[in-house]
């Protein structure tokens, strides 16, 4: 029978005289495996069925372990999510500096209204209804 203990990302074997640690570049396959299957995916799966994948397919490492590369497809799809969205940013702040140093006063208005805006700094105007209420007790 074959007993395995987990030690990071090593296993040991106890009926084997060696540990298997993987490569990085292999870690780094199954990284982006998950990040397919998790976001490029018509049907996306879940955490409980990506594991369920690992075990099937891989079958040489911990739950925790494979968790870590489902936490880690996480990681790389923000960050490059968040990298376009900063080459998206660029061209518009130079539109709204260009905007801004315009000669109407109105396209400078504007322009100041969207960077409010979007900065979360919108002057909302609300109705504001006010009632008179009379209370009276006894007679």
């Amino acid at each position: 029978m074959k007993q395995k203990e987990n030690k990071g990302e090593k296993m040991l074997s106890t009926d084997t005289h060696t540990s298997s640690r993987l490569p990085n570049v292999e870690i780094e396959r199954r990284v982006a495996k998950c990040g397919e299957l998790r976001y490029k995916s018509d049907n996306p799966i879940r955490q409980t069925q990506w594991v369920d994948y690992c075990k099937l397919n891989y079958g040489d490492k911990s739950v925790p372990t494979y968790i870590t590369y489902w936490m880690k497809a996480k990681e790389e799809y923000e960050d490059e999510w968040k990298g376009k969205l900063e080459q998206l940013l660029v061209p518009a702040q130079q539109h709204l500096r260009q905007l801004l140093e315009d000669p109407d006063p109105k396209v400078r208005s504007d322009a100041i209204k969207m960077v409010m805006k979007y900065s979360g700094n919108d002057i909302q105007k609300h109705l504001v209804r006010q009632e008179i209420t009379t209370v009276s007790f006894g007679e």
